[in-house]
């Protein structure tokens, strides 16, 4: 996996990074199925993607106190951006993932995180509100 919290191509340069040690047959769907985690947006029937992206977005139904240490972790990897820049930044992702109808495209996980995650959603979205 690739990760660097100042570039927009993380998704993109692990995808390739895959695709370059897995065998020849499984790199078109390894490298598809990584490059959903740049816009979490899975196409009606794509199982696969249902499931690898209701995976990454499990963080969001953890336990309040899980999320909010997630949410700490993601302020300290993003410890280069001014606080205003942060927080308003922070918000349009978080406003995005609430405004969704579905947040996890897997009905399973769908059924067990959605109502904690729009809770954790709420409640940070809340704590970055400028009072």
């Amino acid at each position: 996996m690739v990760y660097d919290a100042t570039r927009s191509d993380n998704e993109e340069l692990s995808a390739q990074l895959a695709e370059r040690h897995i065998r020849p047959d499984l790199r078109p769907e390894v490298g598809r199925l990584i490059r959903l985690t740049k816009s979490h947006q899975v196409e009606p029937g794509d199982r696969l993607g249902a499931i690898l992206i209701s995976i990454d977005l499990s963080i969001l139904g953890a336990e309040p106190a899980r999320y909010d240490a997630y949410a700490a972790a993601i302020r300290r990897e993003f410890a280069h951006v001014p606080d205003r820049e942060y927080r308003a930044g922070r918000c349009r992702v978080l406003s995005q993932f609430a405004a969704r109808a579905v947040i996890y495209p897997d009905a399973g996980f769908a059924a067990i995180y959605d109502r904690r995650a729009r809770e954790n959603l709420a409640r940070e979205l809340a704590s970055l509100i400028p009072r």
